[in-house]
């Protein structure tokens, strides 16, 4: 089953639009898939997952995936995103629950991010260690929203992108 790395890379250069060229994907494991390209400014490694089962009573709702980007040359390392796949409430943080902790997340549009580079720090070592995770938002419209991504693949799919790109 080849469409969804597929989509996966598809996604990828709508998320990313910099690229100089087109992604290498460096490892598939679980239901994560992690890749590596050029953009203007330097080399980028990500990984990306889609959920497994979402929820809410919406009409219409985009793609929904989750992603982890270094940019080294920008400094930039475990940034988490979330594509929610709507307009979020700005008013309404996301959530993001793994095993018994919890991360709130600030929206951007469609995109909810943390705070700060220890806030993602501390969402990626969250990820690596469980087994699950669960992300809640409300749409601008005031659907709720609750997406669950497995985590199985996620480590070995992080030291891929971290060795790719020199991340310790």
């Amino acid at each position: 089953m080849r469409q969804i790395p597929f989509l996966a890379v598809a996604l990828a250069f709508l998320a990313f639009p910099a690229f100089a060229q087109e992604p290498k994907t460096l490892l598939e494991q679980g239901k994560w898939m992690g890749l590596e390209s050029q953009e203007t400014g330097g080399k980028i490694c990500y990984m990306t997952s889609f959920p497994t089962a979402s929820e809410g009573k919406y009409t219409k709702r985009g793609d929904v995936v989750a992603a982890i980007t270094h940019r080294p040359a920008k400094s930039e390392l475990n940034v988490v995103s979330l594509i929610m796949g709507y307009t979020i409430d700005d008013a309404a943080p996301v959530e993001v629950i793994i095993d018994k902790q919890s991360f709130k997340l600030t929206p951007t549009e469609t995109t909810a991010w943390t705070d700060t580079a220890e806030e993602d720090a501390a969402l990626v070592a969250a990820m690596r260690k469980g087994a699950e995770m669960v992300v809640k938002g409300r749409s601008a419209k005031g659907t709720p929203t609750t997406d669950t991504y497995s985590l199985s693949g996620f480590s070995a799919v992080n030291k891929a992108i971290n060795k790719a790109c020199g991340v310790k």
